[in-house]
């Protein structure tokens, strides 16, 4: 079950997902499910799998082993370079 506080943090991606395809322009679509359905990353590309997170508990750029295993796997996995995009407590959006 899905409580508000979830929907929330979901909205919060979701928004930070948008403001970056905006960014990246028309050649980067998000990904249905946000990845959860093809497990192969929140926005789409022909050559990119990339990877966004909401780090609200940091004002530095943090990424786990967890997250880079999981994005480098699925980058891998398609024959994709990959970027993982950060936004921070500070708003501060960051690219590894």
């Amino acid at each position: 079950m899905t409580t508000s506080n979830d929907s929330n943090k979901r909205k919060i991606g979701d928004d930070f997902e948008k403001q970056v395809l905006k960014k990246l322009g028309s050649k980067f679509k998000k990904t249905a499910g946000s990845g959860s359905v093809f497990q192969d990353g929140d926005i789409c590309h022909s050559r990119l799998a990339i990877e966004c997170k909401v780090k609200n508990n940091t004002k530095s750029f943090s990424i786990t082993k967890k997250e880079l295993d999981h994005l480098t796997k699925q980058a891998d996995k398609q024959g994709k370079d990959w970027l993982f995009i950060e936004v921070n407590s500070e708003g501060r959006i960051m690219v590894l």
